[in-house]
C-alpha cells in the first residue's frame, strides 16, 4: 500500500489537499488506541508533504520548463535530437522508497504526534464547505426548495451538527437564505431555529429578513408536487422513479428524505453545470410565460377600452 492509498486520495502535490486527507484519517486512528495505524498514517502524511515541497522546488528551478507526468521528478535523457528518449530516473524512485522506510522506522523527534487543533480545523473547514455545497443544491432546486424534510435530513447529519455553534457559519447561512426568494414561511421557521442568537447584527434582526418573511407570508405556501411531463424529466424525477419503484412513498418523512438525499446529492454534485443550465432555461421559459400573460391582459384591456370608446 503506497502513501496515497493510506491517505485515501489520488496522487497530488497540493499541500492543502494532503492536510485535509490526513485530518480525515486522523479522526479514525487516535495514537493511543491505534498506534500502528496512526504511525503509518503520520509517516504517509510527512512523506506526501515532502514530495509536495520537492515538486515545488523543482518547478521553481525549472521555471518556464513544462513539468511532465513525473511531476517534476528528475529524468534521464538518452540519445540526441529527435531520436532522444526520456525515461524515469530510477534513482528518484529509490529515493522515495528510502524516504518511506526512514519515515516509518524513525519518526521525527520533537514533533507533536497528534495535533487536535490542526485535525479539528481541517475537518471543520471541509465539513463547512461540503454543507454549503449540499445546501445550495437543495435551495437552488425548485422541486426541493420547500421540502422541509430534505433540509431536516441535511441539517441533522452528524458531521454538520457542530457547525451551527459558529457565529460565522450562522451568518453565512443567513446570507445564503436571503438570496432565495422562494422559501415558504415553514422553511423560514425551520431556519430560524439555527440562526437565532444574541448578536445585535444577527441576520434575523435585519430588514432584509423581515422583507423575506413578509413575502413568504403573503404567498400561500404549499409543498411543491414533484411532477412533470415526459419531456421535462430531470434528475430528481429519475431518482424518485427508482425509489418509488422499490416501494418508496415520497418525501413525507425525514427518513424518506435521507434516503432521497443519498441518491440525489452525489448525482447533483457530478452534474452541477448541467443542472444550472437546465434551471436557467426553465427560468427563462417562466419569465417569457409571465411576460406573455401580462401582455395578453393589457391587450385585452386595451381592446375592451377601444370597443367601448
Amino acid at each position: 500500500m503506497d502513501i496515497w492509498e493510506i491517505l485515501g486520495i489520488e496522487e497530488t502535490f497540493d499541500k492543502t489537499e494532503i492536510k485535509r486527507a490526513y485530518a480525515r484519517k486522523a479522526k479514525l486512528y487516535h495514537p493511543e488506541e491505534h498506534p500502528k495505524e496512526y504511525q503509518r498514517l503520520r509517516s504517509a502524511y510527512r512523506m506526501a508533504v515532502k514530495l509536495a515541497e520537492e515538486s515545488k522546488k523543482a518547478m521553481e528551478i525549472d521555471a518556464g520548463v513544462p513539468v511532465g507526468e513525473n511531476h517534476g521528478q528528475p529524468e534521464i535523457v538518452i540519445g540526441n535530437g529527435s531520436q532522444a528518449e526520456t525515461v524515469p530516473d530510477m534513482q528518484a524512485e529509490e529515493n522515495r522508497t528510502q524516504m518511506w522506510e526512514d519515515e516509518t522506522e524513525k519518526p521525527s523527534e520533537g514533533e507533536n504526534p497528534y495535533n487536535y487543533e490542526e485535525v479539528a480545523s481541517y475537518v471543520s473547514k471541509e465539513n463547512e464547505e461540503q454543507f454549503f455545497l449540499e445546501f445550495e443544491l437543495l435551495m437552488d432546486n425548485p422541486c426541493l426548495t420547500n421540502q422541509i424534510n430534505c433540509f431536516r435530513a441535511l441539517f441533522s447529519r452528524e458531521e454538520y451538527r457542530s457547525l451551527f455553534s459558529d457565529a460565522g457559519v450562522r451568518r453565512k447561512l443567513g446570507e445564503r437564505i436571503l438570496t432565495c426568494k422562494n422559501f415558504g414561511s415553514h422553511m423560514l421557521d425551520f431556519f430560524e431555529t439555527y440562526l437565532a442568537d444574541d448578536d445585535p447584527d444577527s441576520i434575523l434582526k435585519q430588514k432584509e429578513w423581515r422583507r423575506l418573511r413578509k413575502a413568504a407570508a403573503a404567498t400561500a405556501q404549499k409543498d411543491i408536487s414533484i411532477t412533470a411531463g415526459p419531456e421535462e424529466i430531470d434528475e430528481h424525477q429519475w431518482i424518485l422513479y427508482r425509489l418509488r419503484s422499490a416501494g418508496y412513498a415520497g418525501l413525507t418523512t425525514q427518513k424518506a428524505a435521507e434516503l432521497y438525499l443519498e441518491q440525489y446529492l452525489p448525482w447533483a454534485k457530478e452534474h452541477r453545470e448541467e443542472l444550472a443550465a437546465f434551471r436557467k432555461k426553465k427560468r427563462k421559459q417562466y419569465l417569457a410565460w409571465n411576460i406573455g400573460v401580462v401582455a395578453g391582459v393589457f391587450g385585452a384591456v386595451f381592446l375592451f377600452w377601444f370597443l367601448v370608446a
